[in-house]
């Protein structure tokens, strides 16, 4: 999976994730015009689900309509509702208590 296409490459939905997504906080993103400057910005975000989404509607991984694009996202949302699932069958578990329960 690349996770890093170019901004000359960004399709429309990714424009519009990248103007939209956590209150528009990476739209800069469409603003780097060469490969150096957007590989920058990228690694420089840290957000995971940011990276994900520019994957996974990505060309260069055939998301080609936007009715693939809301197919793979409904198919994420699935995934991360089973992960949700799991976890929250687990018992509690917090590293920041000690043995006696008290942080």
């Amino acid at each position: 999976m690349n996770l890093s296409p170019r901004p000359d490459s960004l399709n429309p939905v990714q424009i519009a994730i990248l103007q939209d997504f956590a209150a528009g906080d990476f739209r800069v993103l469409t603003d780097c015009f060469t490969e150096d400057a957007w590989r920058e910005e990228l690694d420089r975000c840290g957000d995971g689900l940011l990276h994900f989404l520019l994957a996974e509607l990505s060309r260069r991984e055939d998301c080609l309509s936007l009715g693939e694009a809301a197919r793979r996202i409904e198919t994420a949302i699935a995934d991360l509702a089973n992960a949700l699932a799991i976890v929250q069958s687990l018992p509690e578990w917090d590293e920041g208590r000690n043995a006696s329960g008290t942080a």
